[in-house]
């Protein structure tokens, strides 16, 4: 899921960096990242002209300080598990800067049980999307138990901007 969220970025302007556990799982994701592209030309929501444009603006690594520390909204989309998840939260509360917002994928962990790895409770939330993400226009959000609305805001904000 991350590829196509990566993809939906990109393909709407955005720089995106993605980190993954190992370089075997970066190139495995790059070739999913580019079939995904394929299908989204395919399909009329990009144009083979932009190809190498929307290649262009992720950069994949296997550091996460390198991905995370210069970002402004950090969406996590990694396995199902919980202890998972709340390991890299917490790892991204130490690398991102203040304003940061985190935001999880997860489809069925509820981010109640993540934000309490952070110490921006006010600034996490869940952000799901529903595949093939260039063909479904909307992401569902879920507060967790201290979201503002502000951070809501502007998640709603980034997510019309990427259709």
């Amino acid at each position: 899921m991350g590829n196509q969220i990566a993809l939906q970025c990109a393909a709407h302007g955005y720089q995106v960096n993605l980190c993954d556990v190992s370089e075997m799982s970066l190139q495995n994701g790059n070739d999913a990242f580019l079939r995904f592209l394929s299908r989204m030309v395919d399909d009329g929501f990009a144009t083979a002209d932009q190809h190498q444009s929307i290649v262009d603006r992720v950069y994949r690594t296997t550091d996460l300080t390198e991905a995370a520390s210069g970002s402004d909204f950090v969406l996590e989309a990694i396995t199902e598990d919980i202890s998972v998840k709340r390991k890299v939260f917490s790892q991204l509360e130490s690398i991102c800067p203040e304003h940061v917002i985190f935001a999880t994928n997860s489809s069925s962990i509820r981010v109640s049980r993540i934000e309490s790895s952070t110490e921006r409770t006010d600034r996490v939330l869940n952000a799901h999307f529903v595949q093939p993400i260039w063909k479904h226009p909307f992401v569902e959000l879920m507060r967790g138990s201290e979201t503002s609305y502000a951070t809501i805001r502007a998640v709603e904000s980034f997510m019309k901007s990427i259709g």
